[in-house]
């Protein structure tokens, strides 16, 4: 204490202790490349004058610009198919799901699990319920980066490298799809934690330069999400599709449901009303694919 009060006593823009630890902070946060004054609390009033760029509508009330969006089901129960039924309707500026798509926008679907010939099968698929300025938009507007195509392998997700090749084709982009976790984590555990933070940090960033990211992972057997806990923190908004448990009694005891649960799991910027979980059936064929809510007797 003694040395630091020589400190202070020597040098005039010290004025006292409080002044000497915040010139030592200031210090260690420049060494560490970060400004001590961006951290300084705002009051109220001064947050309530700022001006912030709102948040674009780009899917209804569902989806909007600056968000993180997780898909979560268990294996074959359509989350690839309904992610890219949302995003035909933002390409194109039309509507899925009774949510309509105020204009068209970008879309890179990074397919980490699919053949090729699959991802061409469902853009067929997609494009044969399309015609005129609308099958222009989806033709223009929805690109696929399709891992079996490129021919070789994208490194591992969360390292550097992988997270500059993806943002690099997303430089002009509204949307990011990740389909899904466990193909994207080529040479790491999903339950590593430090890991997971490296990976969900960069879709931090994405979502800071005004990205969306949609996110697809499938579920464990007993219907959890598979992975470590820290790939759901930073989510805006968390839907699992899960198939809705048979009737345990009744004319329909042990019959399978023919529709899904669209289930809100986190949705920070809905109200209770459109949290409200909704149940939904899907068709595709050769006049292409279609998704639309039921009201099922419960």
């Amino acid at each position: 204490m003694k040395n630091i009060k020589e400190i202070i006593k020597a040098t005039p823009e010290l004025k006292d202790l409080n002044s000497f630890n915040e010139a030592q902070l200031i210090e260690l946060c420049l060494a560490a490349g970060v400004n001590l004054q961006k951290f300084k609390p705002q009051k109220a009033g001064e947050l309530l004058q700022k001006e912030i760029k709102e948040r674009d509508m780009l899917l209804g009330y569902l989806i909007q610009s600056q968000m993180i969006v997780n898909f979560t089901a268990p294996s074959g129960i359509c989350k690839s198919w309904l992610a890219m039924y949302l995003c035909v309707a933002m390409a194109t500026g039309g509507t899925s799901l009774g949510l309509k798509a105020p204009k068209p926008r970008k879309i890179v679907y990074l397919d980490a699990e699919m053949p090729e010939i699959d991802a061409q099968t469902r853009m067929r698929c997609f494009a044969s319920g399309l015609v005129g300025e609308l099958l222009k938009l989806f033709e223009a507007n929805f690109s696929i980066m399709n891992i079996d195509g490129a021919g070789q392998e994208l490194p591992d997700l969360t390292s550097l490298l992988a997270q500059r090749i993806v943002s690099h084709y997303c430089k002009d982009v509204d949307v990011l799809v990740i389909d899904n976790f466990i193909s994207v984590f080529t040479e790491t555990d999903d339950k590593d934690d430090i890991k997971m933070k490296q990976f969900t940090n960069w879709l931090r960033e994405l979502r800071k330069s005004g990205l969306t990211i949609i996110t697809i992972n499938h579920t464990t057997k007993e219907g959890k999400r598979l992975g470590s806990v820290i790939l759901d923190t930073y989510n805006d908004l968390t839907i699992d599709i899960r198939e809705p448990k048979p009737d345990s009694k009744g004319p329909n005891k042990d019959i399978k449901k023919d529709y899904l649960s669209f289930i809100f799991s986190k949705a920070r910027h809905l109200t209770a009303e459109q949290k409200e979980t909704f149940y939904f059936k899907f068709n595709i064929d050769e006049s292409g694919v279609n998704f639309w809510k039921v009201q099922p007797e419960i």
